[in-house]
This record gives structure tokens, sequence and C-alpha cells, in this order.
């Protein structure tokens, strides 16, 4: 009777850490591919900011799970948009920060390097809030 229920604890255990692990793997993908999405998304705007036919208009740049509003007349609006985006990204980074154990040697290095370019792009976001006056 009590090796049965050593053994049911066991398999209940292995049962929620594999559980566990396979979350965090899947928390991983989900924030390489927002990071996908939001680059992508940048290199839109860009294009979109070069093109000077539609600069001055008004457009929604979308991608698979990012929507995002383009307005050149409402820089404080596209900022905000950009903290938002940004922010559920490193949300997520925040969850599997502490997590390296579970992913792959190659898996973790490209999560950091993505990290480190999400970084720049938000020191560099904020660098343009500066240049248009919505940050001291």
């Amino acid at each position: 009777m009590r090796f049965g229920i050593i053994i049911c604890l066991i398999v209940l255990l292995f049962i929620v850490v594999v559980f566990y692990r396979r979350r965090t793997v899947s928390l991983g993908y989900w924030f390489c591919k927002l990071s996908e999405e939001f680059f992508e998304l940048l290199k839109k705007v860009k294009e979109i900011q070069d093109n000077p036919e539609i600069k001055d208009v008004r457009q929604a740049v979308l991608t698979d799970n990012i929507k995002f509003c383009y307005e050149p007349n409402n820089w404080k609006f596209t900022f905000f948009q950009y903290d938002i985006i940004i922010a559920r990204i490193l949300d997520i980074y925040s969850l599997i920060e502490f997590k390296e154990r579970f992913f792959r040697v190659e898996d973790w290095k490209k999560i950091e390097n993505i990290h480190r370019q999400l970084k720049d792009e938000m020191a560099h976001i904020k660098y343009l809030k500066w240049v248009h006056g919505y940050r001291k």
C-alpha cells in the first residue's frame, strides 16, 4: 500500500515537472515570435516613413499578433504603442529569465540575443521620444 502511494506521488511529481517545463519552453517560443514580429513591424513603419506618398497618412500596420496604428501627426500616441508592445514582450521575458536550465544552450543564446536587440530598440525609441520632446 505504501509503495503504491509513493509510486503514485513520484508519477504525479514527474507529470507536474514535465508540464511546467513545457509551459516555460512555450513561453520562450512566444517571446521569440513576438520579438520577431515587433522587429518586422519596425521595418514596415520605417518603410512607411521613407515613402513620401504615404508618409503623412495614418496607417494600420498589422502582423499576426501585433496591431499598430502609425500616426505621423500624433507622435505621443505612436510612442505609447511602442512602449506597450515592448512592455508586453519584456513581461514574457521576465517569466522565463531565471529558467535558463529548461532551454538548450543555443535556444537560450538566441533568447538572450533577441532580448539584447529589444533593449537596444527600446533605447532608440527613448532617444526618439527625447528628440520629439516627450521625454526630459
